[in-house]
C-alpha cells in the first residue's frame, strides 16, 4: 500500500502532550480514508516524552520513531523528518498541541 499522507510531528520534552496530539492525529487522519504514516520526531527529549511515543507504537502501527539523540534545535528535526516522509503529501506538526488538528481535512480537500 502507497502512504498518500504523512505527517511530521516535532517531539522535545513534551510529556504533558505527546500521546494526546499522537492519537488526536491518528484520528484526523483515519478521517481521510486515505493511507497514511505519523512520523513522531523524538528531538532529544529529556523527560518521558520517548518512553510515551514508544508505548504508543505498540497500538498505532502507522506510527513510527525517529530518534535524535541531542536537541539540534527544531529546524534540524523538521528537516530530518521530511527527508523520513514516505508519502506524496507531507504535514508538519509541533507536539505541543499548538496546531488545530482538525484543520488538515480542510487542507487536504485543497490538495
Amino acid at each position: 500500500m502507497c502512504v498518500k499522507v504523512s505527517l511530521i510531528a516535532l517531539f522535545y520534552n513534551e510529556e504533558c502532550s505527546a500521546e494526546a496530539v499522537i492519537r488526536e492525529v491518528r484520528d484526523v487522519l483515519r478521517s481521510l480514508g486515505v493511507p497514511f504514516e505519523i512520523v513522531a520526531i523524538q528531538n532529544g527529549s529529556t523527560d518521558h516524552t520517548p518512553e510515551i511515543l514508544a508505548g504508543l507504537t505498540k497500538e498505532i502501527p502507522e506510527l513510527r520513531i525517529l530518534k535524535i539523540p541531542v536537541n539540534r534545535g527544531a529546524g534540524y528535526g523538521a528537516v530530518r523528518g521530511w527527508y523520513e516522509a514516505k508519502a506524496e503529501y507531507v504535514i508538519g506538526v509541533s507536539g505541543d498541541g499548538q496546531v488545530d488538528l482538525q484543520s488538515i481535512p480542510r487542507m487536504f480537500e485543497l490538495m
